[in-house]
């Protein structure tokens, strides 16, 4: 599938794949699911970015084609952008 990436207005990462040939596939066999299924892609995005961004990434599968959602998107939250919510929250 061909996977588009962006930066939203609070520096996290939002990669969209379709199509997702693993989502799709599952969907045809069993039916659709009530949680996001690639998480093999969700774990590959999130090691490339620990690789282009020093710390750790936080990476999750909000819509899933495995759930009936028109793509599989994932959020990518960098440890710098982690880390800039919680400076935030400790100086209210």
């Amino acid at each position: 599938g061909r996977v588009v990436f962006r930066m939203d207005e609070d520096g996290r990462i939002i990669g969209v794949l379709n199509p997702s040939v693993l989502a799709e596939e599952y969907k045809a066999l069993f039916g659709k699911r009530d949680a996001p299924f690639c998480d093999y892609i969700r774990g590959i995005a999130c090691g490339v970015f620990d690789v282009i961004q020093p710390g750790k990434s936080e990476c999750t599968e909000v819509k899933c084609k495995a759930m009936g959602d028109s793509c599989c998107e994932f959020v990518i939250t960098p440890d710098t952008v982690k880390n800039k919510k919680r400076s935030k929250r400790s100086k209210k």
